[in-house]
């Protein structure tokens, strides 16, 4: 790679930045940022210190930019600055037709997706305009400063990882209109204690991976399905109550939830996924069916915790 003035370009494509600078000026002959212009690439193996200590604060994007990662006009991912640990703006030139930025943070041009918030970006709380309509995936991710969410009525599904190691987030509220919540929501934020999912929800993923601290979880009546992982390593969760239109349990659901003493899966339950209880250590099995249905996988309950079958409550 030949680099001028710490870059390497190619084709318009700002492929790699290799410097220390705390502002970054993107050229004008820029019109895409690739997904490791700021960060490791993802496909070796080892890299060295310094290529994983980034110094950039401000990073600021001419007006001609159009892209981001993959070559497509207004394409709106934030891969490119996940690495930046100590980044507190991005700034984008006023003229740019396919984003802007509002007080630091980069959006689309109308505004009605929010692409990235900075890591270091100085706010404890979400500022976010009314008129977003979509928080891109991971675009809060490992956010240094964040400790209150409240999510703003017209957002209707958290997309994959937007909150994840957000480790100072103690408070989450989140609005009767959000239908969605997709993998890695929560993932590691490990100081919110309770969260009540709203009544829209029917399915959720990986959610609360790594989440040691949280106690409490309210389910929504309509919620359908727990896919794998969704409580891995909750290691203080007690307190939880399956609704009654639950279908499925998968894979690992409630793996290492040693505190949680009671769990009553109801009649509607049609599948138990592999070790869906693997150690609970201190956890009593209620089942309201008389016997384990065929569609139950037979390593369910591979470390026999137990289990009163006929429950009736």
């Amino acid at each position: 790679m030949k680099f001028k003035n710490n870059m390497y370009i190619k084709n318009g494509v700002l492929i790699k930045y290799k410097g220390n600078d705390k502002i970054v000026n993107i050229p004008k002959s820029v019109n895409e940022i690739g997904s490791s212009a700021f960060s490791i690439d993802i496909k070796r193996r080892q890299w060295t210190l310094s290529e994983l200590q980034c110094t950039i604060e401000t990073i600021n994007i001419p007006f001609c930019l159009k892209s981001l990662c993959n070559g497509s006009e207004n394409y709106l991912w934030n891969e490119p600055f996940l690495m930046c640990d100590s980044l507190v703006n991005i700034n984008v030139e006023e003229g740019n037709k396919y984003f802007t930025s509002i007080d630091g943070i980069l959006y689309d041009k109308e505004v009605s997706q929010l692409v990235y918030c900075p890591r270091n970006y100085n706010s404890k709380t979400l500022n976010i305009p009314n008129t977003v309509i979509k928080i891109n995936d991971s675009a809060y991710s490992y956010n240094y400063n964040l400790e209150e969410i409240i999510i703003p009525k017209n957002i209707k599904v958290l997309e994959s990882w937007v909150f994840s190691c957000c480790e100072k987030v103690s408070k989450v509220e989140l609005n009767d209109n959000i239908e969605i919540i997709e993998t890695g929501v929560f993932n590691n934020c490990i100081n919110i204690t309770s969260i009540t999912i709203p009544a829209k929800v029917k399915t959720l993923y990986a959610t609360f991976m790594g989440c040691f601290n949280l106690e409490k979880v309210v389910l929504p009546n309509e919620l359908e399905e727990l896919f794998g992982d969704v409580f891995i390593n909750c290691c203080n969760l007690n307190t939880i109550i399956l609704p009654p239109n639950l279908k499925k349990i998968g894979t690992q659901t409630f793996n290492n939830c040693e505190k949680l003493e009671k769990i009553v899966i109801p009649r509607s339950v049609e599948k138990v996924g592999y070790e869906a209880f693997v150690k609970c250590e201190s956890l009593t099995i209620f089942c309201e069916v008389e016997e384990k249905p065929n569609e139950w996988d037979e390593k369910w309950n591979i470390d026999n915790r137990p289990v009163i079958w006929g429950y009736k409550n």
